[in-house]
């Protein structure tokens, strides 16, 4: 990496630790991830892009594994995620998925408590409708689905962006609700659970505060 990116990332990294220290945060349904963890369980939180500023530094003490692109944006993304203690897979639905994939069922099929992060909507859209990896991966590892939703009080809104991503206001209050665990039966049909994620997601949208 070229000094001139280097530089750009230390100070990227300098910039989020302090305004994530501004904020004012509130979790809902946080024991759940709690209770796996002390029990050393694995589950899958999984999100929407453009809400998902607060959890890349808010989650970093559960040991997450996360899936970063194989872009030189993605190497740089992948530096800083490494950095706050987070362990990378790289590839995504649209270059290297089939990779990342085998490498996520073997990490899960680990035995070892191997936690994952996916924005589900990801990596190009469409805004807020699921793809079929994050589910596929709790169904072949059993591990439980935390469908995950955030709101920020005052936020920048990059509208250009397909994902409408999300920056907050330094002092700015969030919240962070964790829905109840989902699991999935021997069945798996997709087509079936998007429809259903989709409605569980707006609900718990709509009891935020």
């Amino acid at each position: 990496m070229d000094l001139k990116r280097t530089v750009g990332l230390y100070i990227f990294k300098i910039v989020n630790f302090l305004l994530f220290h501004t904020l004012r945060i509130k979790t809902y349904g946080e024991e759940n991830l709690k209770k796996f963890k002390s029990e050393n369980k694995g589950f899958i939180v999984t999100f929407w892009h453009g809400e998902q500023y607060i959890l890349t530094q808010y989650l970093r003490g559960y040991g997450l594994n996360l899936i970063t692109s194989l872009s030189a944006d993605g190497e740089l993304q992948t530096r800083y995620l490494t950095g706050l203690g987070y362990k990378c897979i790289r590839g995504s639905s649209s270059k290297g998925g089939t990779k990342a994939l085998r490498d996520m069922l073997k990490v899960a099929g680990s035995g070892n408590y191997e936690p994952f992060a996916i924005a589900v909507d990801g990596p190009r859209g469409p805004m807020m409708v699921p793809k079929e990896g994050a589910f596929f991966l709790s169904f072949k590892s059993k591990m439980p689905v935390i469908p995950t939703r955030i709101k920020y009080s005052k936020a920048y809104v990059f509208n250009k962006a397909w994902d409408k991503y999300h920056l907050p206001y330094p002092f700015s209050k969030v919240e962070i609700f964790f829905g109840d665990p989902l699991t999935f039966d021997n069945n798996f049909d997709f087509d079936k659970i998007k429809p259903d994620f989709i409605k569980v997601m707006d609900e718990i949208g709509d009891k935020r505060g």
